[in-house]
């Protein structure tokens, strides 16, 4: 029974081919736009790609103005404020912000201040969201 499973399995990928004909295969899908389907959803990645793509559009434009917002003030008081203990404040602020790791996020490190942002994260998988459908 277990070798019939395996078998249909490595046929249904197409293992049973030689790597330069799944290759071709492969590349011949993704010329014609079909990316397949994702294994955990079971739906078309290309139908997919559409909502997760808006997300993380949403969550790029609202880094970007809070960046922004944040970045240009403290660059002028910065400015004005040269070689003044202010200034390295500012500056091991940056340093401290550019040299965190990404996992961490800037609402860990800026205590929560930027929660809005997980908001619009996480309200794209509840259930009525495309994303968060299973």
């Amino acid at each position: 029974m277990a070798r019939m499973l395996l078998a249909r399995c490595v046929s249904s990928f197409g293992l049973d081919q030689p790597i330069y004909m799944q290759y071709l295969g492969w590349i011949g899908n993704v010329l014609q736009g079909n990316l397949g389907n994702s294994w955990t959803r079971g739906l078309p990645v290309t139908d997919m790609i559409g909502p997760a793509f808006m997300v993380t559009l949403e969550i790029a434009i609202l880094t970007l103005a809070v960046a922004t917002l944040v970045g240009v003030p403290l660059g002028i008081i910065a400015g004005i404020y040269e070689n003044r203990p202010l200034d390295t404040a500012i500056q091991t602020f940056n340093i401290l912000g550019l040299s965190a790791p990404v996992f961490l996020g800037w609402p860990h490190a800026a205590g929560g201040c930027l929660h809005n942002l997980w908001l619009v994260a996480s309200a794209a998988f509840c259930a009525d969201h495309p994303l968060g459908q299973r």
